[in-house]
Formats: structure tokens, sequence, C-alpha cells
């Protein structure tokens, strides 16, 4: 058992039999005529007021002048308060009551360790229920009061439907949504435009706030059943915000609304971005068209200055052949030299696939000479495919450039072509000499007709 004591000084002291005192003293007046206990409160009756104190924080609550008392005492449960001629119930507000009365005066500590207190007076799953919205109540105090951390950590704690969070940003709910806000409300807000009376700073810092909240639950087990409200509106908050972790979104598994999206990055001229989306969503092509755009102009977007080279890249690890016939062309016009990677770069297991083989492509590049020695070049000497067409091929291409180069007389060039051609005759023996020989009499190439002669041992 434990008794409350009168103590000097007017101090209200709790002990046990023992003599120890296990909680702290709450301060009431030095006049106390009776005092009684109505958990969580001390009620103490002196000769002008009732009073009542919290046992949770020892704080004073509520102050009821009330003159020529005399008797205050529970009765089964109920606390009567007498003068010499009348007798008066008190009678205690529900806790619930008492705990709304103080989130409504946005005493938020207040109501939290009211709530903690009432734990053993209300039966457990009801607890839980109660004590988890009294904690999501709370997060939306502070969230409004800008108390980031505070409300991150209540939110975290209650395990709050991070709907409830997203839809004060109506924008960045998914266009498809159904979802309504729990009822009783959690908070007095419709928007966030309200819940800020309009201030841009303090929306931005919301927002920011609302941006790094959902990324840190999206791995969570709240995220549970909501991924689509997330990473939408994780999308919207990036693409408005400039952010650079929009890319890595759009880059990773993610559950963004395609057609919300889609209107939200052409609104922000995230084109780049929109690109990976439609990636994603398995539609390449559509990818594709939009950064052809950028690279010729047509759309602005200076997400990636190597956009180019990203496309051609891309196409080098795309499966689809025909899509690949399709935007090899562009890529060459462009720049041989680096759209020829769509070929050399592909991985060989990938080369064989009808449409892609090394005949096809030559027969294609001829078109396209630069490209078309570049590639020539990878099958014999990178992937040293020994076959006599491939080797003869090149060679005979080597040979023309520098018969070319001779005439315009360009020395740099035709020094490092030269250098080439001597190489290939002297390290392959695959080409057909006799071809070569009689492409190479009667010119001054004194050298390679020497290297072609010693092949034949004479």
């Amino acid at each position: 058992e434990v008794f409350l004591l009168a103590g000097p000084g007017g101090l209200g002291m709790f002990a046990t039999a023992a003599g120890i005192s296990q909680r702290a003293p709450v301060r009431w007046s030095e006049k106390v005529i009776e005092a009684a206990v109505c958990f969580p409160y001390v009620v103490a009756l002196d000769d002008e007021f009732v009073t009542v104190h919290s046992m949770l924080d020892q704080q004073r609550k509520q102050t009821l002048p009330f003159r020529e008392g005399h008797i205050l005492q529970d009765f089964e449960g109920r606390l009567l308060v007498a003068t010499h001629k009348q007798v008066y119930v008190l009678a205690p507000l529900p806790l619930e009551r008492q705990i709304q009365d103080l989130l409504l005066s946005h005493k938020v500590e207040e109501a939290l360790v009211l709530a903690k207190g009432a734990r053993k007076n209300i039966p457990k799953d009801k607890f839980q229920v109660m004590y988890r919205r009294i904690l999501q109540q709370a997060g939306f105090i502070q969230f409004a009061q800008l108390q980031f951390l505070e409300a991150k950590e209540l939110f975290r704690k209650s395990q709050l439907d991070v709907r409830e969070l997203i839809s004060l940003f109506p924008l960045l709910m998914p266009s498809t949504s159904m979802f309504t806000r729990s009822h009783p409300p959690l908070h007095e807000y419709a928007d966030l435009n309200q819940l800020t009376q309009g201030d841009q700073e303090k929306i931005t810092k919301c927002k920011h706030f609302l941006m790094s909240y959902l990324n840190e639950v999206r791995s969570t087990d709240v995220a549970n059943g909501y991924m689509e409200y997330i990473d939408t509106a994780l999308l919207k908050l990036y693409a408005e915000a400039n952010h650079e972790s929009l890319l890595d979104l759009l880059v990773s598994e993610n559950s963004c609304n395609l057609k919300d999206s889609i209107t939200w990055l052409e609104k922000h001229k995230k084109y780049f971005a929109l690109g990976l989306l439609y990636h994603y969503n398995g539609q390449d092509d559509n990818a594709l068209q939009l950064w052809v755009k950028i690279v010729n102009g047509d759309l602005q977007d200076t997400t990636r200055t190597d956009l180019f080279d990203y496309i051609v890249d891309f196409l080098s690890f795309c499966p689809n052949r025909d899509m690949v016939w399709k935007y090899a062309d562009w890529a060459l016009q462009k720049n041989e030299e680096i759209g020829v990677h769509i070929f050399t770069k592909r991985p060989v297991s990938e080369q064989q696939v009808d449409g892609l083989n090394p005949e096809d492509i030559i027969s294609y590049l001829h078109k396209y000479p630069k490209a078309l020695i570049s590639y020539l070049e990878y099958l014999v000497m990178e992937r040293q495919i020994q076959k006599e067409k491939f080797h003869t091929h090149l060679a005979v291409l080597y040979l023309d450039e520098v018969l070319q180069l001779k005439m315009r007389k360009s020395s740099e060039a035709l020094k490092l072509m030269q250098a080439k051609l001597r190489s290939l005759l002297q390290q392959s023996s695959l080409y057909r000499v006799q071809l070569l020989i009689g492409k190479i009499k009667g010119t001054d190439l004194h050298m390679e007709l020497a290297i072609l002669y010693g092949k034949l041992e004479e």
C-alpha cells in the first residue's frame, strides 16, 4: 500500500508502509485540510480552494474556488467534497477527453505524459489504439509548428499511414487515389496552404521534410501497400526541387504512377528523367525519341551533357534489334567514331542473334567508312576472329585510305594509317596476299609490297 501524507513545506508525500517514498511529491497549499487520490491526480482541499495536481508530472492542473469546505473523501471511487451545508460530487472528465483538450491547446508533452500514465487504467488493446492515435495527433501538431524532428519521431512511433501526411499536399497524391482521411480527423488542416497560411518559406520547409521522411520510410514496413503514393510523391518533389535523387529513384525499382509522373516531368521539363521512367516501364522507343530530341536541340534539358554517348551505350545493350537499327543511322550520322560503339560495345552473347551478326553489320556500315574500319578493327584485333574475309576487308580499307591520303598529301594522318596497314600485314596471316599485291603494284608503297612478298617467301 502507498499512503499520501501532508509533509512539511506544503508537500504531498507518497510513502509505503515501510516509510519509503517511490514517487516525487506534489506541491500544494500549506493549509491543506483534506486530500484524496483520483488517479492520475491528487485532489487537495484547503480553506479557499480545491486544487488538482498530477501524480505524473507533479504540476497543478486545476484550481476551483471552494470556501468553507471541510470534508474531501473518496467514496467507492467517487470524490465527495462538502461544506457544513452542502455536499458536491467531483466528477473527472474521461481521460480521453482530457488528452484531446490538451492536444487542442497544443500541450503535446502534457498530453503524452497523461496518456502514458493512463495505461494501467485502460485495457491493453484499447490503450494501444488510443495511444497510437494520440501520437499521430501530436505529430501533426509538431509538424504544423515546423518542429520536424519531433514530428518525424512521433510519426515513426505511431506508424502513421503516410497517406495522411501526403494528403496535406494535394498535388502530390496519385490522381487515381481513393484515399479518405481518418475520422475523426487527426488534425484541423485542409491542406498545406491553410497550415502555412500561404507562407512560401514554410511551404518549402514542409516539402523538404516530407521528402526526407518519405525517403526514410520507403524501405520500412510503414511503406507496405503504399509504395505508389510514396514514390509518386517523391518523384514530384524531386522534380520540383531539381533534386539529384530524382534519377536515383527512376533507375531503381519504383512504383511511380506512370500517368501522373509523365505529366509532372513534362511540366518541369525533366525530359531525360522522363526517358528513364519510360525505360523502367518497358517503353524504350518513347525514351529514345525523347533523348534524341534533346540531343538534336528540339527539347531543352541539361541533365546530361554526355547524352549522345549515353544513348549509344543504351543502344549497345538494347535487346530489341529493330530499335537498334532504327536509331543506329541517327547515331552514326551524328558521329561515326562514337556511333559504331552500338556494335563494338555490344555483349558478345547478343551479337549472334538474327540481324546483328558481323556480316549484317559490315554490310550495313558500308555507307559509313570510318565506322566500318572501326568495326573491322574490333573484329580482327579485339575479338581476334580468324576469318579471311574480315582480315582481307580491313587490309583493303587500310590500303585504300593510305592511297587517298597520299593524294591529299595529309602527312600526319598518312603516317598513322600507314603504320596500321604495315602492322596488320606483318601480324596477320589470313588476308589474301595476291589480291593486295595486285592493288599495291604500280604505287610507291615499297615497304608494304616487300612485306607481302615476304609472306609468299619470295
